[in-house]
């Protein structure tokens, strides 16, 4: 009875080290997607900063 205990409990930690992985493999994809995100906005941003710099340059010389 005794073996059955310890290996019960060796497989409740193996099943919370996996969860403790499935839930660290989600956040760390999450924050990934969030700071690509975060690099596209500054992108287009800098774009829209350069068409600015463009149709300002273009109606100055007209």
């Amino acid at each position: 009875m005794g073996s059955f205990a310890i290996g019960d409990a060796i497989y409740q930690l193996l099943m919370l080290i996996l969860l403790l992985a499935i839930v660290g493999f989600i956040f760390m994809f999450t924050l990934k997607t969030i700071k690509q995100q975060k690099k596209k906005q500054q992108h287009l941003a800098r774009l829209e900063q350069k068409i600015d710099q463009l149709t300002e340059k273009i109606d100055r010389k007209r």
